[in-house]
């Protein structure tokens, strides 16, 4: 590692809800998961996020990074610390012995006290913590168990004549799934998990309906990690195989360890994971990374081709995961899916290079040829990556080019994405990224940055800025513009498009926190309509303005409220929005804690939506989308029986005052209310 040298530096309801404390409190998730979901879920537009994000933040809490105890190379495996950070750490060890204090980074260059602060939960200078989190500081051994339910219920579960006198969903709408996590031995492990959705029956040929585990070894020489199972990777900067889309600049960190990871699976999400068996070699400044997978898959028929000669069914692959109606259930197992691949990453001083090659197989499985009655060729892709990640004490970049086999024939077969970082001071920080994805390019399980979770024939560039003028202050800027250039004539979807974001927040850890944002979003498009001739190319506009205050008059109580004022215009339209609610959490005595939140919302267009996070049980998080006119309840309970023992419990309960009936098809419900429980049983042993 090159050798830097160092400088030092020193409303009526909501009140009376509020005043009745109907108690509801204490977190289940880190501190800074809210603000990362909530900012995830309104960029992507969806509430569909990756519950791993919340679990490898809840898993770092129990298991954190002993700054003193840890060495180089465990250092910059962490996602949370940067080669130049990591860099400026060693040398202050090595100069001045152990920190007596996580504040002590403000001293180093890299480590603003905002930053110290954010990583403080997942950061240790304890000298009775192992260095690494292959050994926790609590037992990592979980079995938890949640049960959930909707009332009324959705049309889909009721019989009629149109359904000759038979429910449309194949079971009951009872939720239910249970997970199990166990350390055999300091390098041995295990986890399991299974899942039942509302409508899908327990068990589907002699077999639960959807079970994910693995059985990792971890060791510390050449061999350091063995998994058997389900599992995820991260390779480059995601354009191949990653673990998670980014819509926000700023969340945009690479290092050695992000580049090259692989972590065991064990969750409810039903897509974007791998089954068979990964190994990670290391030698000396060179790790490889070796995998093969094979699941069977479900498949849609809707778009597939005349008699299916032609049919490439990596497109026809259903990733939704729900089995509830007939169409969902026979389309299940229909094909297969294999890919195996290979990847090295070296380190060369400041400069990590690394090379990936995968091959990738879909085609009916037997059971699809015997259902459709057709055999045909599978489907095979070949991808191709390589990646590079540069350090200087001022400036850093990184990047990944692939290309997958039909660049040969289709020169969009292409994908790149680049970044350039730059730290003017320990206090402005710049990041500059660049991204084109050919439209016929395709990853093995892709993920990176982009305006959307889906990155085919997309191009643009962001640029985030991060400063703190002052010590009790923060501030934020980031704007991307993106293009779409392939024909988008007579759908809804975007030609062009802009988004920024703006933010201002407090940084000290007082007892009255506040932040204030503001979001931006013009696109153009041209819709399809009835009048013939050329469509005209419309251009909508949306403003957001958020403000959130927090305040922790006592460490039992917490009271958070929040309004957002959304504002549409375009297309001879103009429509405003609100949404607002008062949260606060309790703890009643040592092992009681209480969770209520209260939201009202005034959203009349569907473009113009607010997506809140609502806190809900452990490992467990959900978004509500604002459409509409009405008011939300949650309400959430935990007590804790002993040291091994939590029982917890949610309620929610949705009104609204401008229809009545809820969603549509088959979760159609009538009336304008609903009503969401669950119960959840956690042991640790």
């Amino acid at each position: 590692m090159r050798r830097w040298p160092i400088h030092f530096k020193s409303g009526p309801l909501q009140a009376i809800l509020l005043l009745s404390l109907a108690l509801a409190g204490y977190p289940q998730a880190p501190e800074d998961f809210e603000d990362l979901a909530g900012d995830r879920s309104a960029l992507e537009e969806s509430p569909d996020l990756p519950v791993t994000m919340l679990e490898e933040r809840t898993d770092r809490l129990n298991a954190p990074l002993n700054l003193n105890r840890a060495t180089e190379k465990q250092l910059l495996e962490s996602p949370l610390l940067t080669p130049f950070q990591v860099h400026h750490l060693l040398k202050y060890r090595e100069a001045f012995g152990d920190l007596y204090s996580l504040y002590e980074l403000c001293t180093l260059p890299g480590f603003s006290p905002s930053f110290v602060r954010e990583i403080s939960g997942y950061c240790t200078v304890d000298p009775g913590i192992a260095a690494w989190p292959g050994t926790p500081k609590d037992p990592e051994n979980m079995f938890m168990c949640n049960l959930g339910r909707v009332f009324p219920l959705p049309s889909g579960y009721a019989s009629g004549p149109e359904t000759d006198g038979k429910a449309v969903y194949a079971s009951g709408p009872l939720k239910f799934n249970v997970r199990l996590r166990c350390r055999i031995s300091p390098k041995i492990s295990f986890g399991l998990a299974s899942d039942k959705d509302p409508g899908e029956p327990f068990f589907q040929q002699n077999r639960p309906e959807f079970v994910s585990g693995y059985l990792q070894y971890r060791g510390q020489s050449t061999l350091r990690d063995v998994v058997l199972g389900t599992f995820r990777l991260n390779q480059g900067l995601g354009l191949v195989n990653g673990s998670g889309f980014l819509h926000q600049p700023s969340g945009f960190r690479v290092n050695k360890g992000s580049m090259s990871a692989l972590r065991p699976y064990a969750s409810l999400n039903e897509d974007r994971f791998h089954q068979g068996i990964a190994v990670r070699l290391n030698m000396r400044r060179t790790d490889c990374l070796l995998w093969t997978s094979f699941r069977h898959m479900d498949l849609s028929l809707s778009g597939a081709p005349q008699g299916y000669a032609a049919a490439d069914w990596l497109d026809l692959l259903r990733t939704g995961g729900l089995h509830r109606t007939p169409a969902e259930i026979s389309g299940k197992s229909l094909a297969f899916r294999h890919h195996s691949g290979i990847q090295l990453l070296q380190q060369l001083g400041n400069l990590t290079v690394g090379a990936m090659a995968g091959i990738e197989t879909a085609g009916l499985s037997e059971k699809g040829s015997d259902s459709l009655q057709i055999r045909t060729l599978p489907t095979q892709h070949m991808v191709l990556s390589a990646h590079w990640h540069w350090v200087h004490p001022v400036i850093e970049t990184f990047g990944e080019a692939a290309i997958s086999d039909a660049a040969i024939s289709d020169g969009h077969a292409i994908a790149m994405l680049a970044g350039l970082r730059v730290r003017f001071s320990d206090f402005l920080r710049g990041l500059l990224l660049l991204h084109r994805y050919g439209n016929g390019f395709r990853g093995i399980i892709p993920s990176s940055y982009g305006s959307t979770s889906h990155i085919r024939n997309e191009s643009g560039v962001s640029l985030h800025l991060d400063a703190e003028p002052g010590r009790l202050l923060r501030t934020s800027f980031t704007c991307g513009v993106y293009f779409y250039p392939a024909p988008r004539y007579l759908t809804d979807f975007p030609s062009v498009s802009f988004k920024s974001r703006w933010t201002l927040e407090s940084t000290e850890r007082t007892r009255f926190r506040w932040k204030f944002q503001t979001d931006c979003k013009i696109w153009q498009r041209t819709p399809s309509t009835g009048r013939t001739g050329p469509r005209p190319l419309i251009t909508a506009r949306r403003n957001k303005a958020s403000l959130r205050l927090r305040y922790d008059p006592f460490p039992a109580l917490q009271w958070q409220p929040r309004i957002i004022v959304s504002f549409l215009s375009g297309e001879d339209r103009h429509s405003a929005g609100y949404a607002a609610c008062q949260q606060v959490r309790v703890q009643v005595t040592t092992g009681l804690y209480f969770t209520l939140r209260f939201l009202v919302f005034h959203v009349r267009e569907w473009e113009n939506r607010i997506y809140l996070y609502e806190p809900g049980l452990y490992y467990d998080f959900s978004f509500h989308a604002c459409y509409g006119e009405g008011r939300k309840i949650n309400s959430v309970i935990s007590l804790r029986a002993g040291k091994k023992l939590t029982v917890s419990g949610s309620f929610s309960l949705i009104s609204y005052t401008d229809r009545d009936e809820i969603g549509t098809g088959n979760e159609r419900t009538e009336g304008p209310h609903k009503w969401d429980t669950g119960i959840q049983l956690r042991l640790r042993f």
